[in-house]
């Protein structure tokens, strides 16, 4: 009877075994972290600051400060945005707001759409300038930092010539001239930690959201979506401006 209980037992332990394994096997595994680990100086942390300022510094490299660098329309070799609408062209500029800027869309003669994005040294701000309005940004005014990206995006419509014409129009008045300085980032490691989080996404070990990703500061945006979308997406608008509709 001893001996018959003993294998009972031993049947009964081999059965839950069993049973356990087939569950665990039924269940898939806990999805594993999404390596963010640091590439030299750059980290998961200080990111969008290291891509900011490779955009800073590679605008800074053409033109001179507090003034528009304008281009022509959009095509597969010149691409202002990772994501550039081929009915718009851009206008780029690296301003000094040490002690403030102003920034300007004039309406007169001007019956297209027409806007400037200002973004920070965080890749944050956001700030747009509509048709018509004035905006002065200061230090007070940005997450860090002395200097903003102003981006100008202007309608292609009624031919080149007059797109032109309204690309010439937004105006830039800054009461400090001086350069933006580089900062202590090495463009193989950002473009490293770049193509580190492209590759979260496009494995899909992480889903993001665009509308939590481009905010005035901190506290408008959602740490992860901010993080990837300024690997996917570096000067995107918020989805109140990029999702509007004005002709």
């Amino acid at each position: 009877m001893k001996n018959s209980k003993i294998v009972n037992t031993t049947k009964l332990y081999q059965a839950v075994l069993a049973v356990l394994v087939m569950l665990m096997m039924a269940v898939p595994a806990p999805a594993q972290e999404p390596d963010i680990a640091p590439v030299n100086n750059i980290n998961w942390d200080n990111y969008p600051t290291a891509e900011a300022d490779h955009n800073f510094s590679k605008l800074a490299e053409r033109v001179e400060v507090n003034t528009w660098l304008h281009q022509g329309p959009v095509n597969i070799d010149q691409q202002e945005t990772i994501r550039s609408n081929v009915d718009t062209i851009y206008s780029n500029a690296i301003v000094d707001i040490s002690k403030g800027a102003t920034f300007t869309v004039p309406a007169e003669n001007n019956n297209h759409f027409q806007i400037i994005q200002i973004m920070d040294e965080e890749h944050l701000l956001h700030k747009i300038v509509r048709r018509g309005e004035s905006v002065t940004i200061t230090m007070d005014d940005v997450s860090s930092g002395t200097h903003v990206h102003a981006m100008a995006r202007t309608r292609y419509v009624d031919g080149l010539e007059d797109t032109q014409r309204r690309q010439q129009l937004p105006i830039i008045e800054a009461n400090s001239a001086k350069p933006y300085v580089k900062k202590d980032f090495a463009l193989e490691d950002v473009e490293a930690y770049r193509y580190k989080l492209l590759g979260h996404v496009l494995q899909g070990k992480v889903s993001v959201q665009s509308q939590y990703a481009f905010g005035a500061t901190l506290d408008d945006v959602r740490d992860a979506d901010y993080k990837y979308l300024t690997a996917m997406g570096y000067a995107g608008m918020p989805p109140t401006t990029a999702q509007g509709i004005e002709q």
